[in-house]
């Protein structure tokens, strides 16, 4: 049964990221990134969400494919890191 996840975190030295998820059955079906960082160009923040659906709820795999796109699209980010971004999904932070 698919779950709706809202998740809020302050990263360190950086910017608040708040997420809204749909999970189902460990994979993501649809998310929502938002918050107070800055990403170039601002509409790159669709792509890295696209990016990511339907994938596992795993850190490094979404890691790997927030970079993948980030690189692929010329997408700049700022406030976060990949790493943090995949972190707040998944729940590792805390």
């Amino acid at each position: 049964m698919p779950e709706t996840k809202q998740l809020l975190r302050k990263i360190p030295g950086g910017k608040l990221l708040r997420i809204s998820c749909v999970v189902d059955d460990a994979v993501i079906r649809q998310i929502s990134i938002r918050g107070d960082f800055f990403m170039y160009p601002e509409e790159a923040v669709y792509d890295i969400e696209s990016s990511l659906t339907g994938l596992p709820l795993d850190t490094e795999i979404l890691r790997k494919r927030i970079d993948e796109t980030a690189a692929e699209k010329n997408i700049e980010i700022t406030g976060f890191s990949a790493q943090d971004l995949a972190e707040t999904i998944t729940g590792e932070h805390q």
